[in-house]
């Protein structure tokens, strides 16, 4: 996985502002907005935001001391990782283990880059699946 392939994506800008307006950041989503056109994939959500439908989540935003856009980047880098380690073929009995305990291993490295407790990313990580599914972008990147 190559962060400056992710970053380079043309969704990417309204991603990441969509995602920090999300957790409390409206700043990136308002200078968006102001300076280039929607794109039509995501006026749904600007309207929802607009219409006040769309709801921050300002009390998960507390929990972290770090950037959105940080917080951004380690879940996109867990998320490759978990994709690697579930792709791996399981030949011998002891292979299971081990790629449990990869997992545990890059959800505590993950939590500790964002001074956060496991249960905190486990949690922040599942919600950031639900993302993923509304763009499709990320998840279609190959894992490197």
């Amino acid at each position: 996985m190559n962060m400056s392939e992710i970053h380079s994506h043309p969704d990417w800008l309204w991603f990441e502002a969509v995602y920090n307006w999300d957790y409390d950041d409206p700043v990136k989503l308002c200078q968006l907005i102001h300076n280039r056109p929607i794109p039509s994939n995501f006026k749904p959500i600007v309207i929802s935001i607009i219409k006040g439908k769309r709801k921050q989540e300002k009390k998960a935003a507390a929990k972290f001391k770090c950037s959105v856009s940080d917080r951004l980047d380690a879940l996109i880098r867990l998320h490759y990782i978990i994709r690697y380690l579930d792709g791996i073929d399981i030949e011998h009995p002891g292979d299971k283990d081990h790629i449990r305990e990869e997992k545990s291993a890059a959800y505590k490295q993950a939590a500790e880059a964002l001074y956060v407790n496991t249960k905190s990313i486990r949690h922040t990580y599942k919600n950031f699946i639900g993302y993923i599914h509304h763009y499709k972008f990320i998840s279609q990147l190959q894992v490197k």
